[in-house]
Protein backbone atom coordinates (compact mmCIF):
# COMPACT_ATOMS: atom_id res chain seq x y z
CA UNK A 1 0.00 0.00 0.00
CA UNK A 2 2.71 2.43 -1.02
CA UNK A 3 1.98 5.90 -2.90
CA UNK A 4 2.31 4.92 -6.91
CA UNK A 5 1.32 8.64 -8.60
CA UNK A 6 -1.17 11.47 -7.64
CA UNK A 7 -3.76 13.15 -10.66
CA UNK A 8 -4.04 16.81 -10.06
CA UNK A 9 -7.19 17.96 -11.86
CA UNK A 10 -8.71 22.00 -11.83
CA UNK A 11 -12.31 22.51 -12.13
CA UNK A 12 -14.56 25.76 -12.04
CA UNK A 13 -18.34 25.86 -10.77
CA UNK A 14 -20.00 29.23 -10.24
CA UNK A 15 -21.91 29.86 -7.02
CA UNK A 16 -25.60 30.57 -7.55
CA UNK A 17 -24.97 34.23 -5.65
CA UNK A 18 -21.38 35.16 -4.79
CA UNK A 19 -20.63 34.51 -1.41
CA UNK A 20 -19.85 38.42 0.44
CA UNK A 21 -17.27 38.68 3.48
CA UNK A 22 -15.69 41.43 4.51
CA UNK A 23 -12.44 41.21 3.10
CA UNK A 24 -13.84 40.22 -1.27
CA UNK A 25 -15.99 37.87 -2.24
CA UNK A 26 -16.13 34.79 -4.19
CA UNK A 27 -17.98 33.98 -7.27
CA UNK A 28 -16.62 30.55 -8.58
CA UNK A 29 -15.15 27.16 -7.06
CA UNK A 30 -11.86 27.22 -8.36
CA UNK A 31 -10.88 23.73 -6.73
CA UNK A 32 -8.37 21.01 -7.42
CA UNK A 33 -9.60 17.40 -7.55
CA UNK A 34 -7.04 14.99 -6.18
CA UNK A 35 -6.71 11.14 -7.04
CA UNK A 36 -3.98 9.38 -5.51
CA UNK A 37 -3.21 5.78 -6.18
CA UNK A 38 -1.54 3.24 -4.43
CA UNK A 39 0.57 0.44 -5.51
CA UNK A 40 -2.46 -2.07 -4.52
CA UNK A 41 -5.09 0.32 -7.01
CA UNK A 42 -6.63 1.66 -4.10
CA UNK A 43 -7.66 5.40 -4.64
CA UNK A 44 -7.83 8.40 -2.68
CA UNK A 45 -9.81 11.49 -3.14
CA UNK A 46 -9.99 14.75 -2.00
CA UNK A 47 -9.94 18.44 -3.01
CA UNK A 48 -8.15 21.80 -2.57
CA UNK A 49 -9.41 25.14 -2.68
CA UNK A 50 -7.60 28.23 -4.58
CA UNK A 51 -7.42 30.78 -1.40
CA UNK A 52 -4.85 33.26 -2.77
CA UNK A 53 -6.05 35.58 -0.24
CA UNK A 54 -5.76 33.66 2.72
CA UNK A 55 -3.02 31.10 2.10
CA UNK A 56 -1.52 32.63 -1.19
CA UNK A 57 -2.72 29.57 -3.39
CA UNK A 58 -4.17 29.45 -6.76
CA UNK A 59 -5.30 26.32 -9.19
CA UNK A 60 -1.75 26.43 -10.93
CA UNK A 61 0.13 26.81 -7.83
CA UNK A 62 -1.45 23.75 -5.99
CA UNK A 63 -1.06 21.84 -9.15
CA UNK A 64 3.19 22.81 -9.22
CA UNK A 65 3.33 22.53 -5.34
CA UNK A 66 1.95 18.92 -5.58
CA UNK A 67 3.35 17.42 -8.91
CA UNK A 68 6.86 18.96 -8.39
CA UNK A 69 7.83 18.89 -4.97
CA UNK A 70 5.10 16.91 -2.68
CA UNK A 71 4.43 14.04 -4.65
CA UNK A 72 8.33 13.44 -5.15
CA UNK A 73 9.08 13.68 -1.99
CA UNK A 74 6.50 11.07 -0.38
CA UNK A 75 6.39 8.73 -3.77
CA UNK A 76 6.91 4.87 -2.45
CA UNK A 77 6.15 5.43 1.18
CA UNK A 78 3.19 3.43 2.89
CA UNK A 79 0.08 5.72 3.08
CA UNK A 80 -0.19 4.22 6.65
CA UNK A 81 2.75 6.03 7.90
CA UNK A 82 1.19 9.38 7.44
CA UNK A 83 3.82 11.22 10.50
CA UNK A 84 6.26 10.22 8.07
CA UNK A 85 4.52 11.58 5.00
CA UNK A 86 4.07 14.74 7.13
CA UNK A 87 7.56 14.98 7.58
CA UNK A 88 8.49 14.50 3.86
CA UNK A 89 6.44 17.38 2.98
CA UNK A 90 7.19 19.73 5.83
CA UNK A 91 10.31 20.95 3.71
CA UNK A 92 8.25 23.05 1.24
CA UNK A 93 7.52 26.08 3.28
CA UNK A 94 3.35 26.91 2.88
CA UNK A 95 0.73 25.08 0.62
CA UNK A 96 -1.32 24.27 3.33
CA UNK A 97 -4.41 23.19 1.42
CA UNK A 98 -2.03 21.07 -1.30
CA UNK A 99 -0.45 19.27 1.50
CA UNK A 100 -3.93 19.11 3.39
CA UNK A 101 -5.64 17.79 -0.16
CA UNK A 102 -2.94 14.80 -0.58
CA UNK A 103 -3.63 13.90 3.60
CA UNK A 104 -6.86 13.47 3.09
CA UNK A 105 -6.47 11.68 -0.04
CA UNK A 106 -3.88 9.16 1.84
CA UNK A 107 -6.75 9.19 4.82
CA UNK A 108 -9.94 8.36 2.00
CA UNK A 109 -7.59 5.74 0.51
CA UNK A 110 -6.99 3.44 3.96
CA UNK A 111 -10.38 3.57 4.64
CA UNK A 112 -11.38 2.20 1.26
CA UNK A 113 -8.42 0.20 1.74
CA UNK A 114 -9.78 -1.30 5.32
CA UNK A 115 -13.39 -1.44 3.90
CA UNK A 116 -14.31 1.24 7.07
CA UNK A 117 -16.02 4.20 6.89
CA UNK A 118 -13.62 7.27 7.56
CA UNK A 119 -15.69 8.34 10.63
CA UNK A 120 -14.90 4.54 12.11
CA UNK A 121 -11.60 5.01 11.25
CA UNK A 122 -10.53 7.90 13.02
CA UNK A 123 -12.72 7.74 16.20
CA UNK A 124 -16.20 6.44 15.71
CA UNK A 125 -18.07 8.83 18.43
CA UNK A 126 -21.18 9.52 16.48
CA UNK A 127 -22.31 9.03 12.48
CA UNK A 128 -23.87 12.48 12.56
CA UNK A 129 -23.44 16.19 13.03
CA UNK A 130 -25.42 19.26 14.12
CA UNK A 131 -25.40 21.78 11.16
CA UNK A 132 -24.62 25.36 11.00
CA UNK A 133 -25.23 27.27 7.81
CA UNK A 134 -23.09 30.40 7.02
CA UNK A 135 -25.23 33.73 6.12
CA UNK A 136 -22.82 35.93 3.22
CA UNK A 137 -22.81 39.46 3.48
CA UNK A 138 -25.88 41.42 2.76
CA UNK A 139 -28.49 44.06 3.59
CA UNK A 140 -29.73 42.64 7.43
CA UNK A 141 -32.94 42.34 5.90
CA UNK A 142 -31.83 39.78 3.32
CA UNK A 143 -29.54 38.22 5.87
CA UNK A 144 -32.55 37.59 8.61
CA UNK A 145 -34.53 36.33 5.01
CA UNK A 146 -31.92 33.98 4.56
CA UNK A 147 -31.72 32.86 7.99
CA UNK A 148 -35.36 32.01 8.44
CA UNK A 149 -35.30 30.05 4.96
CA UNK A 150 -32.47 28.04 5.86
CA UNK A 151 -34.39 27.15 8.89
CA UNK A 152 -38.11 26.39 7.63
CA UNK A 153 -36.15 24.37 4.44
CA UNK A 154 -33.41 22.36 6.41
CA UNK A 155 -34.52 22.40 10.27
CA UNK A 156 -31.08 24.05 10.90
CA UNK A 157 -31.04 26.32 13.94
CA UNK A 158 -27.35 27.55 14.36
CA UNK A 159 -26.09 29.99 11.91
CA UNK A 160 -22.99 32.43 11.36
CA UNK A 161 -23.27 35.66 10.44
CA UNK A 162 -20.41 37.32 8.13
CA UNK A 163 -19.94 41.14 9.61
CA UNK A 164 -16.73 43.25 9.15
CA UNK A 165 -17.30 45.51 6.87
CA UNK A 166 -20.03 49.03 8.08
CA UNK A 167 -19.92 47.97 11.79
CA UNK A 168 -23.11 49.76 12.67
CA UNK A 169 -24.89 48.31 9.61
CA UNK A 170 -23.44 44.77 11.22
CA UNK A 171 -25.32 45.80 14.38
CA UNK A 172 -28.09 45.81 12.15
CA UNK A 173 -28.01 42.67 10.96
CA UNK A 174 -27.24 41.13 14.22
CA UNK A 175 -30.26 42.52 15.55
CA UNK A 176 -32.85 41.56 12.39
CA UNK A 177 -31.61 38.14 12.63
CA UNK A 178 -32.06 37.26 16.24
CA UNK A 179 -35.72 38.98 15.98
CA UNK A 180 -36.66 36.57 13.22
CA UNK A 181 -34.60 33.49 15.18
CA UNK A 182 -35.17 34.07 18.79
CA UNK A 183 -33.97 30.48 20.08
CA UNK A 184 -31.36 29.79 17.43
CA UNK A 185 -27.29 29.78 18.25
CA UNK A 186 -25.93 32.92 16.63
CA UNK A 187 -21.89 33.34 15.99
CA UNK A 188 -20.32 36.16 13.97
CA UNK A 189 -17.10 36.40 12.09
CA UNK A 190 -15.57 39.94 11.11
CA UNK A 191 -12.97 38.24 9.15
CA UNK A 192 -10.46 40.68 10.55
CA UNK A 193 -12.79 43.70 9.34
CA UNK A 194 -13.34 45.53 12.77
CA UNK A 195 -10.77 47.53 14.71
CA UNK A 196 -10.29 46.70 18.05
CA UNK A 197 -12.34 48.83 19.61
CA UNK A 198 -14.90 48.71 16.93
CA UNK A 199 -15.46 45.14 17.85
CA UNK A 200 -15.78 46.22 20.73
CA UNK A 201 -18.95 48.42 20.50
CA UNK A 202 -20.20 46.00 18.33
CA UNK A 203 -20.25 43.45 21.44
CA UNK A 204 -21.68 45.84 23.85
CA UNK A 205 -24.34 46.80 21.51
CA UNK A 206 -25.75 43.29 20.84
CA UNK A 207 -24.60 41.93 24.19
CA UNK A 208 -28.21 41.02 25.09
CA UNK A 209 -28.66 39.45 21.69
CA UNK A 210 -27.26 36.30 22.99
CA UNK A 211 -24.25 35.48 20.44
CA UNK A 212 -22.31 32.67 21.17
CA UNK A 213 -18.66 33.80 20.33
CA UNK A 214 -16.94 35.84 17.72
CA UNK A 215 -14.99 34.87 15.12
CA UNK A 216 -11.69 36.91 14.25
CA UNK A 217 -13.79 40.05 15.08
CA UNK A 218 -10.20 42.06 14.55
CA UNK A 219 -6.74 41.61 13.45
CA UNK A 220 -4.98 38.75 15.44
CA UNK A 221 -1.63 40.79 14.46
CA UNK A 222 -3.23 43.39 16.90
CA UNK A 223 -1.66 41.64 19.66
CA UNK A 224 -2.73 44.79 22.00
CA UNK A 225 -6.12 45.21 20.36
CA UNK A 226 -6.87 42.02 21.00
CA UNK A 227 -6.05 41.81 24.58
CA UNK A 228 -8.33 44.45 25.40
CA UNK A 229 -10.70 43.33 23.75
CA UNK A 230 -10.79 39.92 25.20
CA UNK A 231 -10.84 41.32 28.71
CA UNK A 232 -14.08 43.71 27.95
CA UNK A 233 -15.93 40.41 26.28
CA UNK A 234 -17.82 37.62 28.40
CA UNK A 235 -18.00 35.15 25.77
CA UNK A 236 -14.60 33.09 23.42
CA UNK A 237 -13.00 35.00 20.47
CA UNK A 238 -12.71 32.17 18.03
CA UNK A 239 -9.17 31.88 15.87
CA UNK A 240 -9.80 31.16 12.39
CA UNK A 241 -7.12 32.99 9.55
CA UNK A 242 -4.68 33.12 12.35
CA UNK A 243 -4.69 29.59 13.49
CA UNK A 244 -4.01 27.55 10.19
CA UNK A 245 -1.25 25.62 11.62
CA UNK A 246 -0.80 23.33 15.07
CA UNK A 247 2.27 25.75 15.87
CA UNK A 248 -0.21 29.02 15.29
CA UNK A 249 -3.09 27.57 17.56
CA UNK A 250 -0.93 27.11 20.48
CA UNK A 251 0.44 30.92 20.07
CA UNK A 252 -2.46 32.47 19.77
CA UNK A 253 -4.41 30.18 23.12
CA UNK A 254 -1.52 30.69 25.01
CA UNK A 255 -0.92 34.49 24.15
CA UNK A 256 -4.18 34.67 24.85
CA UNK A 257 -5.94 35.50 21.82
CA UNK A 258 -7.90 33.44 20.63
CA UNK A 259 -10.19 31.09 23.40
CA UNK A 260 -11.59 28.75 20.59
CA UNK A 261 -10.54 27.70 17.49
CA UNK A 262 -12.03 27.16 14.51
CA UNK A 263 -10.21 23.68 12.28
CA UNK A 264 -10.61 23.10 8.90
CA UNK A 265 -10.10 19.85 6.74
CA UNK A 266 -9.14 22.09 3.73
CA UNK A 267 -5.87 23.78 5.29
CA UNK A 268 -4.63 21.22 7.95
CA UNK A 269 -5.89 17.80 6.63
CA UNK A 270 -6.84 15.05 8.92
CA UNK A 271 -3.41 14.40 11.04
CA UNK A 272 -2.42 18.05 11.51
CA UNK A 273 -6.33 18.62 12.70
CA UNK A 274 -6.32 16.19 14.59
CA UNK A 275 -3.34 17.45 16.68
CA UNK A 276 -5.17 20.22 16.68
CA UNK A 277 -8.00 19.05 18.40
CA UNK A 278 -6.34 16.62 21.24
CA UNK A 279 -4.16 20.23 22.11
CA UNK A 280 -7.48 22.16 22.31
CA UNK A 281 -9.26 19.17 24.12
CA UNK A 282 -6.56 18.85 26.74
CA UNK A 283 -6.44 22.92 27.58
CA UNK A 284 -10.66 22.96 27.81
CA UNK A 285 -10.61 25.28 24.49
CA UNK A 286 -13.79 24.46 22.66
CA UNK A 287 -13.34 24.12 18.89
CA UNK A 288 -15.53 23.44 15.73
CA UNK A 289 -15.20 22.22 12.24
CA UNK A 290 -15.20 24.95 9.68
CA UNK A 291 -15.71 25.10 6.14
CA UNK A 292 -13.37 26.50 3.27
CA UNK A 293 -15.68 27.50 0.74
CA UNK A 294 -16.30 23.44 0.51
CA UNK A 295 -18.01 21.44 -2.11
CA UNK A 296 -19.48 18.22 -1.15
CA UNK A 297 -15.97 16.59 -1.24
CA UNK A 298 -14.73 19.00 1.64
CA UNK A 299 -18.04 18.86 3.49
CA UNK A 300 -17.52 14.71 3.60
CA UNK A 301 -14.12 15.70 4.86
CA UNK A 302 -15.31 17.37 7.75
CA UNK A 303 -18.98 15.28 8.54
CA UNK A 304 -16.16 12.25 8.83
CA UNK A 305 -14.03 14.18 11.03
CA UNK A 306 -16.33 15.78 13.24
CA UNK A 307 -18.54 12.97 13.74
CA UNK A 308 -15.34 10.88 14.82
CA UNK A 309 -14.09 12.88 18.29
CA UNK A 310 -16.45 13.92 21.04
CA UNK A 311 -14.91 17.01 21.05
CA UNK A 312 -15.24 18.06 17.89
CA UNK A 313 -18.92 17.27 17.50
CA UNK A 314 -19.67 19.04 20.38
CA UNK A 315 -20.80 22.19 18.33
CA UNK A 316 -22.55 22.61 15.37
CA UNK A 317 -20.45 22.51 11.85
CA UNK A 318 -20.55 24.15 8.94
CA UNK A 319 -21.97 21.98 6.33
CA UNK A 320 -23.82 23.95 4.09
CA UNK A 321 -22.03 25.94 1.47
CA UNK A 322 -22.37 23.03 -1.42
CA UNK A 323 -25.61 24.26 -1.13
CA UNK A 324 -24.81 27.80 -2.48
CA UNK A 325 -23.15 26.37 -5.70
CA UNK A 326 -24.47 25.82 -8.86
CA UNK A 327 -23.08 21.93 -9.27
CA UNK A 328 -21.13 19.84 -7.29
CA UNK A 329 -18.72 17.05 -8.53
CA UNK A 330 -20.29 14.29 -6.22
CA UNK A 331 -22.41 11.85 -7.65
CA UNK A 332 -24.25 11.13 -4.25
CA UNK A 333 -26.14 14.08 -2.69
CA UNK A 334 -25.98 14.90 0.46
CA UNK A 335 -29.00 15.31 3.07
CA UNK A 336 -29.95 17.79 5.73
CA UNK A 337 -32.34 16.54 7.84
CA UNK A 338 -34.01 18.11 11.35
CA UNK A 339 -30.84 20.10 11.23
CA UNK A 340 -28.52 17.05 11.08
CA UNK A 341 -26.52 15.32 8.29
CA UNK A 342 -25.60 11.43 8.93
CA UNK A 343 -23.21 9.18 7.47
CA UNK A 344 -24.92 6.70 5.43
CA UNK A 345 -24.21 3.32 6.94
CA UNK A 346 -22.92 1.93 3.62
CA UNK A 347 -19.99 4.13 3.41
CA UNK A 348 -16.71 3.33 2.48
CA UNK A 349 -13.65 5.94 2.89
CA UNK A 350 -14.86 9.49 2.92
CA UNK A 351 -18.00 8.07 0.85
CA UNK A 352 -16.68 10.66 -2.30
CA UNK A 353 -18.00 9.26 -5.66
CA UNK A 354 -17.29 11.67 -8.34
CA UNK A 355 -19.40 11.77 -11.75
CA UNK A 356 -17.29 11.60 -14.58
CA UNK A 357 -19.84 13.49 -17.01
CA UNK A 358 -19.87 16.38 -14.52
CA UNK A 359 -15.73 16.41 -13.90
CA UNK A 360 -14.84 16.31 -16.93
CA UNK A 361 -17.58 18.95 -18.19
CA UNK A 362 -16.64 21.81 -15.11
CA UNK A 363 -12.36 20.71 -15.45
CA UNK A 364 -10.21 23.23 -16.87
CA UNK A 365 -7.29 21.48 -18.09
CA UNK A 366 -8.74 20.43 -21.52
Amino acid sequence: MNIARIETIPYKIPYITPLAFATGRIDNVENVLIRLWTTDGVMGEAEAPSRPYIYGESQQSIITAINEWLFPSIKDLRIFDKEKIAQKMAWVVGNYTAKAAIDLAIHDAMGKYLQMSCHQLFGGMSNQLTVSHMIGYDSPEKMAEQALAMRQQYGINSFKVKTGKDYRKDIKACTEIRKCLPDATLYLDANHGWRADQAISVYHAIRELDFAFFEEPSPAADRIGRHRLNKEMAIPVCGDESCISLADVSREIFDGISSMICIKMARTGITESTKILHLCEGLSVPVYVGNQGDTQIGTLNSLHFGAAFKHACEKPAELTNFLEIRDDLQADALEIKEGKMRIPTDSIGMGIHIDEHKLNYYRQDR
